[in-house]
């Protein structure tokens, strides 16, 4: 594995974060809620934190930015990622449990 592409790779990943506002009532009202019907948040909102992620290889963490380097997790975005991840899976035809 090339350590130089690595970290371009990483670079690239942070320079080409959402340039969206991080303030997620914000964020919400001027995008998609802004023209749907029953658009006011239900319960409190979390701000969304900068770029974050990691490389893996053969099952090695490689590269790691971000909160993930932390430790840290989006919990507003962890359901939706858990649940379209299945989506492959389900293409391929393998069933998963709920």
């Amino acid at each position: 594995m090339d350590g130089a592409r690595l970290d371009e790779a990483v670079k690239l990943a942070i320079a080409s974060e959402n340039p969206a506002t991080k303030e997620m009532t914000l964020f919400l009202a001027t995008t998609f809620g802004a023209n749907e019907p029953f658009d006011t948040p239900i319960g409190p909102l979390k701000d969304r934190g900068g770029a974050s992620g990691m490389i893996t290889r053969h099952g090695y963490i490689v590269a790691e930015w971000g909160r993930s380097e932390a430790g840290g997790h989006d919990l507003q975005r962890d359901e939706n990622v858990s649940y379209d991840g299945r989506w492959p899976g389900m293409a391929a035809g393998l069933e998963f449990a709920t």
